[in-house]
């Protein structure tokens, strides 16, 4: 059983390969600082220009 673990940890293309990794270090960023992401900047400035 710990020979599997090993291996599933060695395994490094395997946890490349799962985005939530990534994911959990990088959305809190964006969520704390949304001027750096544009996609949500443009959305905010959408929805800004409708109210006006």
């Amino acid at each position: 059983m710990l020979r599997t673990d090993e291996h599933q940890c060695n395994n490094t293309s395997l946890c490349d390969s799962i985005p939530a990794t990534k994911a959990i270090t990088v959305e809190p960023y964006h969520e704390a600082t949304p001027e750096f992401n544009p996609d949500r900047g443009t959305q905010m400035a959408q929805s800004l220009a409708h109210k006006g």
